[in-house]
């Protein structure tokens, strides 16, 4: 079994904000909330504080607020949306290829490197669309033999 575990960069500073809205319409989500949404995380600012000096306020134009409630929950429709388009339905034992994931946790699975290699760029290419990008410095994989597990603790290109 060949394992890629899958870290996205600055998942939550990166998210592009109306693909937020468009998938939030694509998951059928009621007007109103999806109103109530937008408003939350569209006209964000920020300022830098450093000892007694605060800069300007910014416009900060991506992502979504770290820390709320709201946005661990826009990540996970977000990547739901993203693996969906994967069709990877059914289990393990079935299939060659798999994913498996928690909160902002992806590890995909597969029974040949080659399935693997290709279900990570399938994966990588929606992931793109709407602006996740995967970090691959911290991206693993490792493959599970009947013997035990060999631990590459490399990314797989």
């Amino acid at each position: 079994m060949h394992v890629s575990l899958i870290d996205f960069k600055q998942v939550f500073d990166s998210v592009d904000r109306q693909k937020i809205i468009q998938i939030l319409h694509e998951l059928r989500i009621p007007n109103k909330l999806v109103l109530l949404i937008k408003t939350t995380i569209q006209n964000m600012e920020g300022s830098v504080k450093i000892e007694n000096l605060t800069s300007s306020p910014f416009l900060i134009s991506s992502g979504v607020r770290q820390g709320s409630p709201l946005s661990a929950t826009i990540f996970n429709l977000i990547l739901d949306s993203v693996i969906k388009k994967l069709n990877l339905r059914g289990n393990v034992s079935l299939k060659l290829k798999q994913i498996v994931t928690y909160a902002n946790d992806v590890a995909l699975l597969a029974r040949f490197l080659k399935a693997l290699k290709k279900i990570f760029y399938e994966l990588q290419n929606e992931a793109t669309l709407v602006a996740l990008n995967i970090n691959k410095g911290k991206t693993k994989y490792m493959q599970i033999k009947r013997m035990g597990v060999k631990d590459d603790n490399t990314s797989k290109n």
